[in-house]
């Protein structure tokens, strides 16, 4: 039974020398541990880079990572308004059409109904040559800020439209200072407001309407509602 034991002994240490490299490459496939991690480390495989490669680098893999870039991300809704029926109509004219029809952006109105307004405004006046022999006079007072309106009481001439009465009266004020004297302010309820809205529209054309505006008018641009 001791010569099975010893057997058995020597046998075990044998295969533990083994394994540990010990004894050299003897088993099949098998190296010395330094040997092993020298043909792991692959040297030519590694650089090292400078700060300025590894900024690069970090910053080309975050551009690839991001779905879309400024010039396909588009604005959902963005308004302009609001407006009577006349400046409806010339802020339409004003936008710029084929820019809006390339980039397949939709334009639609809609309505609604306005608080208390306050408008600055002359007239009325009994046709169109007399409303444009005024708009004359006013230029050449340097008033360059207004617009034609028409209702059932005749022709008027439009100077501001404004949500408070004080911003009304401040461009009162400054009408007087140029030397207009007939200039005055009507409030105005139940008005019907309409707002153009631009639907689907990219951001870099999204700018650039909201650079336009209108003489005579306070209308904003912002998201729809």
């Amino acid at each position: 039974m001791r010569i099975v034991f010893f057997l058995l002994l020597a046998l075990n240490l044998l295969v533990l020398a083994a394994w540990q490299g010990w004894l050299g490459p003897v088993l099949p496939g098998q190296s010395r541990e330094p040997a092993r991690l020298s043909a792991q480390v692959q040297a030519e495989r590694f650089k090292v880079m400078s700060e300025a490669e590894l900024e690069k680098s970090v910053t080309g893999a975050a551009a690839k990572a991001r779905p879309q870039d400024a010039a396909t991300t588009k604005v959902a809704c963005l308004e302009w308004g609001g407006f009577d029926t006349d400046a409806l109509a010339r802020a339409r004219g004003a936008l710029p059409a084929d820019e809006l029809s390339a980039a397949s952006a939709r334009l639609e109105t809609a309505e609604r109904q306005a608080g208390p307004e306050y408008a600055v405004i002359m007239g009325p006046y009994v046709d169109r040559p007399t409303t444009e022999r005024k708009m004359v006079e006013l230029r050449a007072l340097k008033v360059t800020d207004m617009a034609m309106t028409e209702d059932v009481r005749g022709r008027w001439i439009s100077l501001g439209l404004f949500d408070v009465e004080a911003n009304a009266k401040r461009r009162l004020d400054a009408l007087g200072t140029q030397g207009v004297r007939t200039a005055r302010i009507e409030r105005r309820t139940g008005q019907t407001r309409n707002y153009m809205q631009v639907r689907d529209v990219p951001v870099a054309l999204a700018d650039k309407l909201k650079q336009i505006n209108l003489p005579a008018s306070t209308a904003s641009w912002g998201a729809c509602r």
